[in-house]
């Protein structure tokens, strides 16, 4: 049976997609600048500086609602005239004029966390055009990433919903993704042995090991939620919640989040649980640590 991801799709898709072009290319993929590969239509230079690793993030600086940094609203932009024309945008120029049409906030990219899921697809559009000129102009991300991580780790085809454009079809990235329980598992465990599968690093091992808060150190930027053991995080498509043992050991508990209440959650322990579910509340994750 297959279930829909929703925005587990952006840490599948997307953050999958990161972690697999930083073994391919190097991890400055995570440096590229955003406006090297799309034409910005904004009528503003907030786009200027803004990194893959930004809008992986959810930092890209850019938004219309909420202009206040405190108390962070990081949901400020998931509603307003520009989130509805991003997903009815049907081609990828419309969706992209769509994203390029928000304001300019006061601060910088890397600063501020704004959840919202057009810059995915900004994201993606970006990747895309960047493996073409890495590949020539056939490649295709979504094929791509499919050959070389998911087929490999024993996953033939998974569905990604795209979009139109005159060159194909850019994947959406941000939802659209539809799993199976069998592609869960390989896919957490792959992230879980830090991107390797059969001795063979399909992903960035630094970067995975980052992106599931892995270093040793605090990472992330802030949500502006906050739990008894410290803040909850946004890091590389993955949330987080704080956790401290009783022996006073400080973790932050990877996870990857969906409309729903659909949860992937990865214990640092090496045990992943998951639920689908359109139950409305994401109780799952903020009860996984205990």
């Amino acid at each position: 049976m297959q279930h829909a991801g929703m925005s587990v799709s952006k840490s599948i898709g997307a953050g999958v997609s990161m972690l697999w072009l930083a073994q391919k290319y190097g991890e400055d993929v995570f440096d590229l600048r955003i406006a090297d590969y799309l034409d910005i239509t904004a009528d503003h230079d907030g786009w200027d500086d803004v990194t893959f690793g930004d809008a992986l993030n959810m930092a890209t600086g850019v938004g219309d609602n909420s202009p206040d940094r405190e108390p962070n609203d990081i949901y400020a932009n998931e509603s307003g005239p520009i989130y509805k024309d991003f997903y009815l945008g049907e081609t990828t120029a419309e969706k992209l004029a769509a994203a390029f049409a928000a304001a300019d906030y006061p601060w910088g990219p890397n600063e501020v966390v704004r959840y919202t899921s057009s810059p995915t697809f900004v994201l993606s559009a970006a990747m895309d055009a960047y493996l073409k000129t890495m590949e020539g102009p056939d490649a295709d991300l979504w094929a791509s990433l499919t050959e070389e991580v998911f087929r490999p780790i024993g996953i033939q085809h998974r569905t990604m919903m795209a979009v139109a454009n005159d060159v194909g079809r850019t994947p959406l990235m941000a939802s659209g993704l539809r799993l199976t329980v069998d592609d869960v598992a390989k896919i957490v465990t792959l992230l879980q042995n830090s991107g390797m599968h059969n001795g063979v690093q399909l992903l960035h091992a630094e970067r995975t090991n980052d992106a599931l808060y892995r270093t040793g150190e605090l990472t992330g930027l802030p949500t502006g939620k906050s739990f008894s053991d410290g803040d909850q995080a946004y890091n590389s498509s993955f949330w987080s919640i704080p956790h401290r043992t009783a022996n006073g050991t400080y973790f932050q508990v990877p996870f990857m989040s969906g409309a729903g209440g659909i949860t992937i959650f990865l214990a640092p322990n090496g045990v992943s649980t998951f639920v689908f579910t359109d139950s409305g509340q994401d109780t799952y994750s903020l009860n996984s640590p205990a």
